[in-house]
């Protein structure tokens, strides 16, 4: 199969080969898709019970269950490793 692609790309050009495999694959997009698609059930938090919270918490990031996790140590930590380099920056 690959050698019949080959020829073929080698004798249609390569810009029309690709054009060409995108127009098809387009088509087979528009036409194959699954029809049966069905969108998920959603609820809003409050009307879950405390055990589904319980296991969904696990999933929540660490920054969003506690606000003060990391804070913005982080960027003091980045700010201070970069201002003897801004501090010599300055001077110029």
């Amino acid at each position: 199969m690959g050698f019949y692609l080959i020829t073929i790309m080698g004798l249609c050009g390569f810009g029309v080969g690709i054009s060409i495999g995108v127009v098809i694959e387009y088509y087979l997009f528009i036409y194959f898709q699954p029809n049966e698609v069905k969108d998920p059930e959603t609820c809003p938090l409050v009307e879950q019970d405390s055990q589904t919270l319980q296991q969904l918490l696990h999933e929540i990031p660490l920054w969003i269950k506690n606000p003060d996790y990391d804070r913005v140590d982080w960027l003091n930590t980045c700010i201070g490793r970069m201002w003897p380099y801004l501090d010599k920056n300055e001077e110029l």
